[in-house]
């Protein structure tokens, strides 16, 4: 496998003659890496014992332009020595090492960007020590990380290769070096590639003759610790060393620093190389996008990613705080379930697949954090489970958050998070329920749900039917209705004492119909009070017989309709019951009238509808008869029927 380098713009090696003052000084490349998106480079330069970063940029025709310095960043490190650069793959990080104040010899460091600006480094805890660390490398999960350890006394440049992972809880651990057949030589600058399955490295393992040289080689993961043996990457000029090998995997190129041997100093330049494909595969994808406020503001966040069927964490990330954007490099062919997180917005959940046979790269998605948990509030009724509007009072006072009603007994609060706030759910004639609700800044969904059920304030109703004329207890078909919930239930249950007991809530007001089989109806209006006493009733049925007239109650109408209201169409049901139950029973009703057009017209207009009732009934014509007859109570102006009842 043969690779031919060229070498970079010159722009990029600051090597003009016009800009050394002295031959004394020393000018050379320490270390270079490449965006994931190939689109920018950053590198170091040391210039007569004093580094800088510097950035480039690819133009559209794909050559480096630029030698920008990085001055956020160098005015951290201005005066000390800085090298071996890596930007993390989702260009949030730029890992390096330095003897900046603080290290012990030479340490690594990471700084984070935001937006055009780079912070102040820290140095990365655990994989420091009193040896000299260099030449840090992540893969794209940041879950892993390689560096080099030069212990002292140790030959110079001849390094180890170490490795460290992070822990469940993201914090690394002790690392360790590289087992062999990677950790057998002098090795240095090891570079790991995005899906942490090849590690690029510098060797002196394969130097011919008797002088130590530098050339690149890889080896690949095969399985958790075991490697496999170092290959070399060919170059043409194998006489020199190379150092820092990045890859470009946006055009499949491998950047080096080589060093070479001029006249006077020596020199390190920046070298290019296109290298095969298999070692540029892109068995990964690009997740880019951004992270804002419900306000669209950028935010910072963790992106977190774990495997869709055993919950590992698998990857964590960082999005640029000043931009919002992010990027995150997950492997071909898995399930990821991705969490997004601040401390102080509730997560957002995202699943990703990658296992789809489309050759697709690149996925954009973006993602909104809320400060304010959106918090649904269902309220039903306990006796009925059916919907209720009610009232919402949050304590302390001025806590109230902004609420929309979506429908019946469907409230939707925005919450603050982790502030305790309770919550007071009443309504009138039922048993108020309080919640408190405090959401932490480490709530894992922007929405909640919560059902309450409101308890009715009832009232137990019991009742005995009686034979009026022998005194004696008797079954009948008791029926209470609700004329406030004319679609709720009442349960009539009879009592082990021969009666019947119910439930009624208090404020409502029911129709109570009692009948049986050769007696005469009863039917009653019933409003009770909220006192709660059981209240007993004694129903006396009259026996059917030849009778006089018998008022019912008078007819009400709803309003503005011609329409029976509920509880006068409970009283025809009785009508229709003693009818039916009673086939030997005819019934004939009059319709009192006044004589006046105003009145004719209603009482024709009764004797349609109650016509209609009992026919809808399948009660035939000849067992009924309604008539209109003059109008007898002058101080009575509703509109009561007269029945009779006849054998």
């Amino acid at each position: 496998m043969m690779t031919y380098f060229r070498r970079l713009s010159t722009s990029l090696i600051f090597y003009l003659s016009a800009i050394l003052a002295a031959d004394s000084q020393t000018v050379g490349i320490t270390g270079v890496t490449v965006d994931l998106n190939g689109q920018t480079m950053y590198y170091t330069k040391e210039i007569n014992g004093k580094s800088l970063f510097y950035r480039a940029e690819k133009n559209e025709a794909g050559v480096w332009t630029g030698d920008e310095p990085l001055n956020s960043l160098n005015s951290h490190i201005e005066g000390y020595l800085v090298k071996s650069p890596f930007i993390s793959y989702d260009g949030t990080m730029m890992y390096f090492s330095s003897n900046i104040p603080g290290s012990e010899g030479f340490d690594i460091y990471c700084s984070r960007k935001a937006g055009d600006e780079w912070q102040k480094p820290v140095k990365v805890p655990v994989v420091n020590s009193s040896d000299d660390e260099t030449n840090p490398s992540l893969s794209a999960d940041n879950m892993s990380m390689y560096f080099t350890r030069q212990s002292l006394g140790r030959e110079f440049m001849c390094h180890t290769i170490y490795r460290t992972e992070r822990d469940a809880s993201a914090n690394w651990i002790y690392p360790m070096p590289m087992p062999l057949p990677v950790g057998l030589a002098c090795e240095n600058t090891p570079r790991i590639s995005p899906d942490g399955r090849r590690l690029f490295f510098v060797s002196d393992r394969v130097s011919e003759k008797k002088r130590r040289k530098f050339n690149v080689c890889y080896s690949t993961m095969i399985h958790d610790e075991l490697w496999s043996p170092p290959m070399l990457v060919d170059s043409v000029n194998k006489e020199y060393n190379e150092y820092h090998p990045s890859i470009d995997y946006a055009s499949g190129e491998l950047h080096v620093v080589r060093s070479e041997i001029g006249k006077d100093r020596p020199l390190s330049e920046l070298y290019a190389s296109k290298l095969p494909l298999q070692l540029t595969e892109r068995e990964f994808i690009l997740v880019e996008g951004r992270v804002k406020d419900r306000e669209g503001k950028s935010i910072s966040a963790k992106i977190s990613l774990r495997d869709a069927y055993s919950s590992e964490l698998v990857a964590v990330h960082e999005n640029d705080e000043a931009t919002g954007k992010y990027r995150i490099v997950p492997s071909k062919g898995k399930r990821y379930i991705v969490e997004v997180s601040n401390e102080k917005s509730a997560s957002i959940f995202w699943n990703l697949n990658t296992m789809s046979d489309e050759d697709n790269q690149y996925i954009q998605k973006d993602f909104t954090l809320f400060d304010k948990l959106r918090l649904e509030l269902e309220i039903y009724d306990d006796f009925t489970g059916k919907a209720l509007d009610a009232s919402l009072n949050f304590y302390p006072q001025g806590s109230k958050p902004p609420i929309e009603q979506l429908g019946k007994g469907h409230y939707i609060c925005h919450m603050p998070l982790n502030r305790q706030i309770d919550v007071e759910v009443s309504k009138a004639s039922y048993t108020s329920e309080n919640i408190s609700i405090k959401i932490p800044y480490q709530q894992q969904f922007a929405e909640l749900k919560q059902v309450i059920r409101l308890k009715p304030g009832l009232r137990r109703g019991e009742l005995r039917v009686e034979d009026v004329i022998t005194n004696k207890t008797m079954t009948a078909e008791v029926r209470v209705k609700n004329l406030d919930a004319a679609d709720e239930a009442v349960t009539v249950e009879p009592t082990a004492a021969g009666g019947y007991s119910f439930n009624l809530r208090k404020s409502n007001s029911y129709s109570l119909n009692v009948m049986k089989k050769g007696y005469m109806y009863f039917h009653a209006i019933w409003a009770p009070d909220a006192s709660g006493v059981r209240r007993s009733l004694n129903i006396r049925l009259v026996p059917l017989q030849q009778t006089d007239k018998i008022a019912m109650q008078a007819l009400k109408f709803n309003a503005d309709t011609t329409e029976f209201a509920i509880e006068s169409l409970s009283e025809i049901e009785c009508i229709v019951a003693v009818i039916r139950n009673n086939p030997g029973v005819a019934a004939k009703i009059s319709i009192p009238d006044d004589g006046s057009k105003a009145s004719e017209k209603t009482a024709h207009k009764v004797i349609r509808i109650i016509n209609s009732c009992l026919a809808s009934r399948m009660i035939p014509q000849s067992r009924y008869s309604i008539t209109s007859e003059p109008k007898t109570s002058q101080d009575n102006s509703a509109i009561t029927p007269m029945i009779q009842f006849s054998f």
